[in-house]
């Protein structure tokens, strides 16, 4: 998908010298109505469209909303919405936007919509991919769906979400706490999933919940993964912590000789 995007990118923007936005309605310009930047979108874009077979009203519209963030009755786009869009998330290094750069995050938008559909809608099987879809996206919408996901009733769908939520980096304490009370989670490989994400987001904040899966998890599996995100956390607190444990395993073994 991503060739077929870029080859026919490069074969439609050769006349194209500027951004989207100042190309077609001026640099100066601020507000412009929805129904134009529509029209131009198709203009500009109009072998892409016959190649997808887009239904021209209703998808352009619902991702023109996804793009710009519209409530359904907007009637405009303001070149604030539009450049929130295009250098969103990092996406654009200092500003600099190219002749496609709002194209290619229009294209971004469209297969992020695909994934979403899957991911609620699939079997389980097609699910899973999906989800570690998700997790390569550094979106907030998507980060709110992996969190959705965190409680879904497949024990599967869990795990993988949870793992997911790494990959996107999203470290924030809504990410931890939330898959700190995975912990706690009836199915063992959930567990285990919970373990190895705190482990890979290195959060000294998690070391207490993880010490006390280490000590206290039924399943070994569990246990091991437990003590090798605390090691990996490596702060003073996990390390003295796995050392008072072990030191206790180590006597109580010798009791037993």
């Amino acid at each position: 998908m991503e060739g077929f995007w870029m080859r026919n990118l490069q074969a439609n923007s050769h006349h194209f010298l500027e951004g989207f936005w100042t190309r077609n309605f001026g640099e100066g310009t601020t507000k412009v109505e929805l129904k134009k930047v529509l029209a131009k979108i198709k203009d500009d874009y109009k072998f892409d469209y016959e190649q997808l077979d887009f239904d021209d009203s209703k998808t352009l519209k619902a991702l023109a909303q996804w793009c710009f963030d519209l409530q359904h009755n907007s009637t405009s786009v303001t070149r604030e919405q539009y450049d929130m869009f295009v250098f969103a998330d990092e996406y654009l290094d200092e500003k600099k936007e190219g002749p496609d750069s709002f194209w290619i995050r229009c294209k971004d938008g469209f297969t992020m919509e695909l994934t979403m559909g899957k991911v609620f809608k699939a079997e389980s099987s097609v699910r899973y991919d999906s989800i570690q879809n998700l997790g390569k996206i550094k979106n907030t919408r998507f980060i709110t769906a992996l969190y959705k996901l965190l409680k879904d009733p497949d024990p599967n769908i869990r795990a993988v979400a949870c793992i997911s939520l790494t990959r996107a980096g999203n470290k924030n304490a809504v990410s931890i706490e939330r898959i700190q009370k995975l912990l706690k989670d009836n199915d063992r490989l959930v567990r285990e999933s919970a373990c190895v994400a705190l482990g890979m987001f290195q959060n000294p904040g998690s070391v207490s919940a993880l010490l006390s899966t280490w000590r206290n998890d039924v399943i070994s599996d569990v246990r091991n993964a437990a003590l090798k995100s605390l090691q990996a956390i490596g702060t003073s607190e996990a390390l003295e912590g796995v050392k008072v444990v072990k030191t206790l395993q180590d006597e109580i073994k010798k009791l037993g000789q």
